[in-house]
């Protein structure tokens, strides 16, 4: 059964915890947590498109996971470890793309967090306009706001769950090799 919907209202509370914790590890003991990246994993794009659709069309035959977010968005700020480390467990699959989307959000503040948070991923900024196709065609009402499009280019889920979520990669395995 595929995941719809995130339903741990207290993961937001949890990610808090393991950050406060990480930070006393590296004041007290003195404890680094390097972050392992390859070179190719964040990947700005300064393209245009005229739409979504547009967009999706230069993925087909591949399955892309859709993070909707905005730099002034503190939970989705909050997710970004836990979607840094899924694209590190899917990296070594090549039809796999994890699509990050700037919504509603100012481009030069957009740059500055995802090279300031280290955000990976395949970034793409949308205008006004699009923002606002993406609220009608996605239904979006708050960000981080995630979707999951096919191999053919169709959206199979307007709204799925978070990085977070542990059976999120069940998901992604029905698509991939259905």
């Amino acid at each position: 059964m595929p995941a719809l919907f995130h339903t741990t209202p207290y993961m937001s509370v949890w990610v808090r915890y393991l950050c406060a914790m990480r930070m006393w590890l590296v004041i007290l003991f003195g404890f680094t947590f390097p972050l392992q990246l390859s070179a190719q994993t964040i990947e700005v794009m300064d393209t245009t498109f005229a739409s979504l659709e547009e967009l999706w069309q230069q993925f087909e035959g591949k399955v892309v996971y859709v993070d909707f977010w905005a730099s002034w968005c503190r939970p989705c700020l909050e997710e970004v470890p836990a979607s840094n480390q899924l694209q590190a467990e899917w990296e070594a699959e090549d039809d796999m793309v994890f699509l990050m989307l700037g919504y509603n959000d100012q481009r030069d503040r957009w740059r500055q967090a995802i090279d300031e948070h280290r955000i990976t991923g395949t970034h793409y900024f949308l205008t006004p306009e699009q923002s606002r196709a993406a609220r009608r065609l996605f239904g979006i009402t708050a960000i981080p706001h995630y979707a999951l499009i096919n191999r053919k280019g169709k959206i199979e889920y307007v709204q799925t769950v978070g990085p977070d979520y542990p059976n999120l990669s069940d998901d992604f395995r029905t698509l991939l090799y259905p």
